[in-house]
This record gives structure tokens, C-alpha cells and sequence, in this order.
């Protein structure tokens, strides 16, 4: 529950600026669970799926190009060169779905 409580800590500043982000990194187990670490990979599924309920609010307008080069880039830059074999959705939070 750390991770709940503080994240709605943050979001009152978060919307009183408008804008924001909160950063929740898990494991691997989150998406593929190992028999060794039930209780973990549980807890950490249920972290993606809280993650994608608190920013399920969509933007309201359609993306602009730069948003989508920018991420893009990211992907095509050195830094982040440990990332492979991923589907990001650039999508201002239409989809809501948790995987």
C-alpha cells in the first residue's frame, strides 16, 4: 500500500499544476509470474493495474506529431538501448486496458 498512498499524495499537486507524472517501476513478474514468487508477482500485477487506474483519465485531444517523434526518438536513442521488443501505446490514455 506505500506505493498507493504515495502516489495520491502526489496527485493533488499534480493537479493543482496541471500537469505531472508518477513513475512506478516493477519486475518482470509483473508480467510473466513465477511459480517461486506468487506473493510478489501478484502484488506487482496489481501495481500495473493501479497505475494504469490512475492515469486512465484521457488527455481530451488528439496527440502532435512532436509527441510522437519525441517518443520515437527515445526509442531509437542510446538511452534506451536495454529496451527491446516492446508495444507502447502513445495513445494520451484512450486505451485503459492493463497489459
Amino acid at each position: 500500500m506505500n506505493v498507493v498512498r504515495l502516489s495520491r499524495l502526489a496527485l493533488p499537486g499534480m493537479r493543482a499544476a496541471k500537469w505531472g507524472r508518477i513513475v512506478h517501476i516493477t519486475s518482470l513478474v509483473a508480467k510473466q509470474p513465477t511459480p517461486l514468487l506468487t506473493i510478489s508477482s501478484t502484488l506487482r500485477a496489481g501495481l500495473s493495474g493501479f497505475t494504469r487506474t490512475a492515469a486512465a483519465i484521457p488527455v481530451g485531444r488528439l496527440g502532435r506529431p512532436e509527441e510522437i517523434g519525441a517518443v520515437i526518438a527515445f526509442l531509437c536513442g542510446s538511452p534506451a538501448s536495454y529496451l527491446t521488443g516492446q508495444s507502447l501505446l502513445v495513445d494520451g490514455g484512450l486505451v485503459q486496458g492493463t497489459f
